[in-house]
């Protein structure tokens, strides 16, 4: 039996997968910023280092916004011009259109060429897409042309505070009793407070004590554990 199981659960509660969690803890600020943004129509890029939640708010707008959406993942899928063209209608390939008022979502910018920001523009300024969203680790080394930069507003997600470990962890497993607040603090900070590393380690350290029979963990539990 699994740990979560055993706590019963279905499905693992820690899952780092975007998909899988709705509530972005510590993000509904800028989730309505970025909301507006993309319902009048500008050219949002989301930076943050790894881990920070960019993904995790991609697929967020994705599920939340009913309109025609295409996600793209510049570490996982090749062609953008080729992924756009495809998610025309029948009657825009009988006609050979273009497709219009899409809402796209760029994932890992900074792997992109200028070509693509080129194309990307083009259909901007067009009004053949309604918002773009990317999202990357360094808004200033993506190869956006000089208007398309100018025309791009820039959200840093920056690390959200030591507090929300707490609510993070009461989200995903409420009324848990395995680690108290100010060691879900103190993971959090050793965490490097980052919420992706910080799920990674609550999910080894439930699993770790699973492994150990244990009801609850010490600090002295916490702190061998990353010593490891």
């Amino acid at each position: 039996m699994s740990w979560y199981s055993e706590l019963g659960f279905k499905h693992n509660p820690l899952s780092i997968r975007p998909t899988e969690n709705n509530n972005l803890i510590g993000y509904e600020k800028i989730m309505q910023r970025i909301i507006y943004q993309v319902k009048i129509g500008n050219v949002i890029f989301l930076e943050g280092s790894y881990g920070t939640g960019k993904s995790s708010i991609l697929r967020y707008i994705r599920n939340k916004l009913n309109k025609d959406i295409l996600y793209f993942n510049y570490a996982r899928q090749k062609s953008l011009k080729t992924s756009i063209m495809k998610r025309r209608s029948a009657l825009q390939k009988l006609l050979f259109l273009k497709p219009k008022k899409m809402l796209l979502l760029i994932d890992e910018a900074n792997l992109a060429d200028s070509k693509d920001f080129d194309f990307l523009y083009e259909y901007y300024i067009m009004d053949r897409v309604k918002s773009i969203i990317f999202a990357g680790t360094d808004f200033k080394k993506v190869p956006f042309n000089k208007a398309f930069k100018a025309d791009t507003k820039l959200y840093k997600l920056n690390e959200i505070r030591a507090n929300l470990a707490i609510e993070i962890l009461n989200h995903r497993l409420p009324g848990q009793q395995l680690i108290s607040q100010v060691m879900a603090k103190r993971i959090f900070q050793l965490s490097s407070n980052n919420p992706r590393s910080y799920l990674e380690n609550l999910e080894d350290l439930f699993r770790y004590a699973h492994h150990l029979g244990r009801k609850k963990l010490t600090k002295k539990d916490v702190e061998d554990f990353f010593k490891k």
